[in-house]
C-alpha cells in the first residue's frame, strides 16, 4: 500500500484523498495465500498536485479524514498518510482509532482525542507497529511524515 502511494505521490504527483479499507484490493498471485498484490481503487477524489501545493476542498470518508480536512484547513498529500494510519489501526485492532455515532462528534474526536493504545489487543502488537501508527496519526500535518519517509 505504501509503495503504491509513494509511486502516486512522488512519481505521478497524485494524491488519493479517499484512502480507506474499501478502496484496497488484495489480488492473489497463485495458490500461496501469502503471495498477493495490493491494488488501490476508486480515484474519484484523486487530484494532481504541484510540489508545495495545498488543497482546500473538504472531501473523503469521514472516519478516514485527517484533522486538517475536518477543520477545513489547507492540506497536502499527507492526508493519505493519516488514512493509512487509520487503516493499519483498524487492521491491527478490529476497530477505528476514532469513532462516534454523530458526524460532529466524530470530527471532534479526530481533531481533539488522542489515539488510544491501552486496549489489551495492543499488548500483542509490536512497538514498531504502534510507532508507525502514531507517526501516521500525527495531528499536526507539518509533523506527519511523507510516505517516502515512512518507507
Amino acid at each position: 500500500m505504501l509503495l503504491a502511494l509513494n509511486y502516486m505521490h512522488e512519481t505521478k504527483q497524485i494524491t488519493h484523498r479517499d484512502m480507506k479499507l474499501e478502496n484496497i484490493l488484495c489480488m492473489p498471485n497463485g495458490n500461496d495465500p501469502k503471495d498477493f498484490t495490493v491494488k488501490l481503487t476508486d480515484f474519484g477524489f484523486a487530484a494532481h498536485f504541484e510540489e508545495g501545493e495545498d488543497f482546500s476542498l473538504t472531501l473523503g470518508s469521514p472516519m478516514y479524514m485527517s484533522p486538517e480536512i475536518v477543520l477545513r484547513e489547507d492540506y497536502d498529500r499527507r492526508c493519505d498518510v493519516w488514512a493509512v494510519g487509520v487503516i493499519v489501526y483498524i487492521l491491527v485492532s478490529g476497530y477505528p482509532p476514532f469513532y462516534a455515532e454523530k458526524r460532529g462528534d466524530l470530527d471532534e474526536a479526530i481533531v481533539n482525542q488522542e489515539c488510544d493504545f491501552d486496549d489489551e489487543i495492543f499488548e500483542k502488537v509490536s512497538p514498531d507497529c504502534i510507532d508507525f501508527i502514531k507517526k501516521c496519526l500525527e495531528k499536526r500535518q507539518e509533523d506527519r511524515p511523507f510516505v517516502s519517509e515512512l518507507l
